[in-house]
């Protein structure tokens, strides 16, 4: 499955840095992603952006970690998590067989690379405004699935 996976990336087009035993690291856009290959399933695939967001040094603990929470419960696919002072995003799926390899990593890669922006920008509104609880509209994850087919149409034909 390995080999698989690395030809569809290069498929793609994209250009991989072996990170030894991290897995395999790219850019997309402008920003960093690493493919944590695991060498004990093959069946398991996780896209990860390391160091999505910094967190800064004055961010209250209660409302940093409640909007990780709610972006957790409101986003689709893509989860956030604290290490180390930064947020990473994962993606992790389980891989089936036949599928269609070049199509799950473009939707996995485009889900992470909109809601790395998201998250960027979102974190102003919720840690900004900590009376707001509903800033977050569920029309914005919603609509990922009916306009950006068009964008995983052109990564998978570039």
């Amino acid at each position: 499955m390995k080999e698989k996976i690395l030809k569809t990336f290069h498929d793609l087009g994209f250009v991989l840095d072996d990170l030894e035993d991290m897995g395999y690291g790219f850019k997309y856009e402008g920003t960093h992603f690493l493919w944590a290959q695991s060498d004990d399933d093959e069946s398991f695939l996780s896209i990860v952006v390391p160091m999505a967001y910094k967190r800064k040094d004055d961010d209250d603990d209660l409302s940093f970690y409640r909007m990780l929470d709610k972006f957790n419960q409101q986003f689709k696919y893509v989860k956030a998590n604290e290490f180390h002072g930064s947020v990473w995003m994962v993606y992790e799926r389980e891989l089936m067989g036949e599928e269609n390899l070049e199509m799950v990593l473009t939707r996995m890669i485009l889900h992470l690379e909109r809601d790395v922006h998201f998250f960027r920008n979102w974190d102003k509104e919720v840690l900004g405004d900590e009376e707001d609880e509903d800033s977050f509209d569920e029309e914005d994850e919603d609509s990922f699935d009916d306009e950006d087919t068009d964008d995983c149409e052109e990564l998978t034909e570039e």
